[in-house]
């Protein structure tokens, strides 16, 4: 039988979850992406640069719209996990241990 202690406060056993560096990676990524998202739609919509008038006047405004959103969400998803990873805490040689203490 298993006791309490091999489970999470979910009751996930601990070899079903993703190692928590994939989890904190994975948390950055949806935010950049969702923020690459929004960041795509109001420049969609305000017309920078006349980007609006070029969407309204494309055959295909929907592909348009769904290419700038998409190459937002990468530049920003990556932009947000290249952040995280670069301002992880650095651990000394001599404090080294095989713990993960995500800096949240």
């Amino acid at each position: 039988m298993s006791d309490a202690r091999d489970h999470d406060r979910r009751g996930t056993p601990p070899t079903k979850r993703l190692p928590m560096l994939l989890r904190f990676l994975g948390a950055h990524l949806a935010f950049g992406v969702a923020v690459g998202i929004a960041l795509a739609l109001v420049v969609a919509t305000s017309n920078v640069g006349g980007m609006r008038t070029l969407l309204a006047g494309d055959d295909h405004p929907y592909l348009a719209v769904f290419m700038l959103s998409a190459m937002f969400a990468l530049t920003f998803g990556s932009l947000a996990m290249g952040i995280a990873i670069m301002t992880l805490p650095w651990a000394k040689d001599e404090d080294v241990d095989d713990t993960f203490d995500p800096p949240y």
